[in-house]
């Protein structure tokens, strides 16, 4: 069975989700008062991610399109991994 694209970037955002807390809280040591306040929005701008993304199936028959940018999960993976860095970088440099 292969795991469709929505569930690539699902997987992708939650593992960026999970490695940025352990980075923030072990790596960095930012205070837990602070981290369970901006932790929550961070749970809604990745979960937006999960939902938001819309991938088309393929219709068997027609030749198949070129695939857009915006339908790549790696594309979007990429997006999610870069955000992930610059919020570390942000609490790097604060």
């Amino acid at each position: 069975m292969r795991a469709s694209d929505k569930v690539k970037v699902g997987i992708v955002t939650a593992l960026c989700l999970m490695g940025l807390l352990i980075i923030l809280k072990n790596v960095l040591g930012v205070f837990a008062e602070i981290l369970s306040r901006d932790m929550i929005i961070y749970i809604i701008v990745y979960f937006g991610f999960i939902t938001a993304v819309n991938f088309t199936e393929e219709v068997t028959g027609e030749p198949a399109a070129r695939p857009k940018t915006y339908g790549n999960p790696w594309v979007w993976s990429a997006l999610v991994v870069v955000i992930t860095l610059a919020i570390i970088a942000v609490y790097a440099f604060l």
